[in-house]
């Protein structure tokens, strides 16, 4: 849903730029009259990792509440919380007059005495007009893990492609798995973006004290991509006379990484057909991999 005035229009695609083309179609505008789910946006903010928290840690949640259409508006919300079998709970409740195209953010705090889970929600009812559906979050209490703030390389509980680490650690997590692929690294040859693509997620494996395993993809950047007209989807495959670069790109990150990562992975599910199939052959495909 677009909302005018428009300033700009942001559109994210896996490939494009790179093969040196980008095309667009069938872009239209729908002017019919907005819904509830349109005219409001609600998002509940937790206020610990993920909506995790510590048993005792203060947590304080946020709500904002967006108009999105040219017009002031007031609408009461409430929020309340419920831990499963048990009665909701009251967490607070506000009158909000919201501006054309604005926002309001209200705050709430969540008890973290007892263990368990609790779902949170969010009720917006607009004083003119339908009421959008609910907002919901969740907050999990659990006790300190044992391990938790240091290494324990011999612990196997472990989790792959997170975006919160810190969470992960407060589940009790020792162990994760990351990775990349060559062509969001050095998309353009001889520039890899260590700095900004890899370094992060190798530096936040290590603050949370993470066994690491690495794993390494040869998804081919465009200037080395295996062009095959009859085999379109080998393009995410590096042309086979120059596997001595991919060689040199896995070596510099075994390099870069040397003391930071529990194991180094080359490569995940070459021949799974639900995913990255490149329409191999089973000759064709012994040829390229070994």
């Amino acid at each position: 849903v677009l909302h005018f005035p428009l300033k700009a229009v942001l559109i994210a695609v896996p490939r494009g730029p790179d093969l040196g083309h980008l095309l667009v179609s069938d872009l239209y505008v729908n002017s019919d009259a907005v819904t509830p789910e349109q005219r409001w946006s609600m998002n509940i903010q937790p206020g610990c990792p993920s909506g995790v928290a510590l048993r005792g840690e203060k947590v304080v949640y946020t709500v904002q509440v967006v108009n999105r259409v040219e017009q002031d508006a007031t609408c009461e919300m409430t929020v309340n919380s419920q831990r499963a079998g048990g009665a909701p709970e009251t967490s607070g409740a506000w009158q909000l007059p919201v501006p054309a195209w604005g926002d309001r953010t209200v705050s709430f705090t969540l008890p973290t005495d007892r263990l368990g889970y609790r779902q949170v929600n969010a009720n917006l009812k607009p004083l003119t007009g339908d009421a959008p559906p609910p907002a919901v979050s969740g907050l999990a209490v659990v006790p300190r893990p044992r391990h938790y703030g240091k290494s324990a390389p011999d612990e196997y509980f472990g989790m792959q492609s997170l975006t919160d680490m810190e969470a992960a650690e407060r589940l009790g997590c020792k162990a994760v798995r990351i990775g990349t692929g060559w062509r969001w690294v050095e998309p353009t040859q001889g520039s890899p973006r260590w700095e900004t693509i890899v370094d992060p997620t190798v530096q936040n494996a290590l603050k949370h004290h993470m066994s690491t395993l690495f794993t390494v993809e040869s998804v081919a950047p465009g200037w080395i991509a295996w062009n095959r007209p009859d085999k379109p989807g080998v393009q995410g495959l590096p042309d086979p006379t120059r596997l001595d670069e991919w060689e040199a790109f896995v070596r510099a990150i075994a390099a870069r990484y040397r003391g930071k990562l529990t194991a180094l992975e080359v490569q995940n599910e070459p021949d799974l057909t639900c995913w990255i199939q490149p329409g191999l052959s089973f000759e064709e495909g012994v040829d390229y991999y070994v």
